[in-house]
């Protein structure tokens, strides 16, 4: 039993040196796997459509495959980056202040709620206004 405790912990110590040593062409191989795994139906699927009678050759479709897959991206970029900078544009000219005493009520309820339940000798009235200040002002002076 000894034996067989000993060769797989020197099988492992092996595997993990061998992982450790050859990371850049397994991390190539992992990559072209999901690649493929990716474009293989895509690829499938365009070569068996027919134009004209005749079917799309394999080098098409493959060519197909790849477009994309690079144009995928692109326009995930090309349609949500103008809408983050929106937000960022809209986030930037709001005025805290008025957000802060717009949600007064709330957080003073908020505040009763956890010094009446959680006691806790550090905290004060007006504890979570002060932090909500703290967090607004690190924010608004932040450039993006």
């Amino acid at each position: 039993m000894r034996k067989f405790w000993l060769s797989l912990g020197v099988g492992i110590a092996a595997l993990t040196l061998i992982f450790w040593l050859f990371w850049g062409l397994i991390f190539y191989i992992l990559v072209a796997l999901v690649v493929s795994s990716l474009l293989h139906p895509i690829t499938d699927y365009v070569s068996e459509i027919e134009v004209f009678g005749l079917r799309v050759p394999r080098i098409i479709a493959v060519l197909f495959s790849f477009i994309v897959l690079a144009l995928v991206p692109f326009l995930f970029v090309l349609l949500f980056v103008p809408l983050i900078a929106d937000q960022v544009g809209v986030l930037q000219e709001l005025d805290y202040n008025t957000v802060l005493s717009r949600l007064q009520s709330p957080i003073d309820g908020v505040e009763q709620f956890v010094l009446s339940n959680f006691p806790d000798n550090s905290r004060q009235a007006g504890f979570l206004k002060q932090e909500l200040n703290h967090a607004f002002g690190k924010f608004r002076h932040r450039r993006f």
